[in-house]
């Protein structure tokens, strides 16, 4: 286990108190193990990234030092020279997490509003209901503006999985359903002190969600598509492998697009019980720049294939589209269907596609190279 610190020398300090801190521990970081002198010396410096990582603990259930670790976390948080703090990633997959342990998880970050960068990843913990506020309290930061949360392979509810990333939203079902369709929600006035009611911060630009095996269906597909009411929402990834969205799911889940300042999008609906009927609803996605779909696992066969292509490339509709990803392993495909997708090379501006199309028994590798070859586009296919 391991806890990083990335320091930046304040001003004041001599150089010769420099050169002693470099021999002691690194210009750049200092560890766990840190003297105390070193540790002493911590309010000197401006902390701006803290990075948790526990890769040993997910190997030995120590909880002594989990105890540790997280104990420690807190003392360095609560340094004079972590008040410029922005940047905080904490990997904790694996490591044996309490509601006791979120709770006070919750409260340090909620005691560093400065930060900008958060990553959190908290999968495979075995974490049921009562963690799911407190997961919610700790990503609420007033200035989050980019945000890693991965919430896989845990055993909190599906619809309470889905209100750590969107919150209970009980004041957006009261309004008209065409009222401020690409605005934020605001909050309402009486709930100021409830975090699971407030939206995501506002600034919000880069958003990263893993929900893998959170069993989630269509209604909570629908919930995570109020993403689209974040008004600064740029770069957006929402890995949900291994659900049950079925395709009202993927139709619900689509309305996401229309963020108001959405340019590039990954959806990873994998082995989500996804049929071709789902593929038309993919047209909600046409004017996303830089798109990433992921289908792998699903029964998409070559009528899914076809409809994809008019999805992405409606008749009569400028899209335009600068790269394109496309896994559909596992799909059932043929080699009719490498004819139908080399259509995707026509796309105005595309300067990358790649197609991911192994473990199709029934598609030709030898002629779908030749399909892709003939479009004139560096194709990256995986065969």
């Amino acid at each position: 286990a391991s806890l990083t610190l990335c320091l930046r020398l304040a001003p004041q300090l001599s150089s010769r108190r420099q050169g002693t801190r470099e021999r002691e521990g690194g210009p750049h970081g200092a560890s766990g193990s840190a003297s105390s002198s070193t540790a002493a010396s911590l309010p000197r410096l401006e902390v701006f990234m803290v990075k948790v990582t526990s890769t040993w603990l997910r190997h030995l259930s120590v909880a002594s030092a989990q105890n540790q670790l997280l104990s420690m976390l807190g003392r360095v948080l609560h340094l004079p020279s972590c008040a410029r703090l922005r940047h905080v990633e904490l990997d904790l997959a694996r490591f044996g997490l309490t509601v006791a342990d979120l709770e006070w998880l919750s409260s340090v970050l909620q005691q560093c509003p400065q930060v900008v960068i958060l990553s959190l990843v908290v999968s495979e913990n075995r974490l049921t209901n009562p963690a799911a506020p407190l997961l919610r309290a700790a990503v609420c930061l007033p200035s989050i503006a980019e945000l890693r949360l991965d919430l896989s392979l845990n055993e909190i509810s599906p619809e309470l999985s889905a209100s750590i990333v969107v919150g209970e939203l009980e004041h957006a079902s009261a309004a008209s359903p065409d009222a401020s369709e690409h605005s934020p929600i605001p909050p309402s006035p009486g709930i100021q002190g409830n975090p699971s009611a407030l939206p995501l911060a506002a600034g919000l630009r880069i958003l990263w969600v893993g929900m893998e095996s959170c069993g989630l269906r269509s209604v909570e597909a629908a919930r995570l598509a109020e993403l689209r009411r974040l008004p600064n929402l740029e770069v957006l990834t929402l890995v949900l492998f291994q659900n049950s969205l079925g395709d009202d799911g993927v139709e619900a889940l689509v309305r996401v697009a229309e963020a108001p300042a959405l340019y590039s999008l990954a959806l990873d609906v994998s082995d989500c019980l996804v049929t071709a009927a789902a593929i038309p609803f993919l047209r909600a996605l046409r004017k996303i720049w830089s798109l990433r779909l992921e289908l792998s696992e699903n029964d998409i066969l070559d009528a899914g294939a076809q409809a994809l292509v008019e999805a992405l490339l409606p008749p009569g509709e400028e899209v335009r589209r600068c790269s394109l990803w496309v896994g559909l392993q596992d799909t059932g495909l043929t080699t009719a269907a490498a004819d139908a997708l080399r259509r995707l090379s026509e796309t105005p501006e595309l300067t990358e596609l790649r197609l991911d199309l192994r473990d199709n028994p029934e598609l030709d590798r030898k002629l779908a190279k030749e399909a892709f070859r003939s479009t004139g586009l560096p194709v990256k296919t995986a065969l």
